[in-house]
């Protein structure tokens, strides 16, 4: 039998859960730089035709 929910331990839940969903957004967030660093690559370009920057846009490959 587990030992009842005290708002000690209850409030220790609230906080584990939201300390992971800040790590979710964190990563999310990072993800989301990542694309825009790759979108004004694209915007800058000034590529005609055959474009290197845009073939690895397309690809999924990353810019570094």
């Amino acid at each position: 039998m587990e030992p009842p929910i005290t708002p000690c331990r209850a409030s220790g839940h609230v906080r584990a859960r939201a300390s992971r969903k800040i790590h979710e957004i964190d990563e999310k967030i990072g993800r989301l730089r990542a694309m825009r660093r790759q979108l004004r690559a694209i915007v800058r370009c000034r590529c005609n035709g055959n474009c290197p920057i845009v073939a690895r846009a397309l690809s999924g490959g990353s810019q570094q």
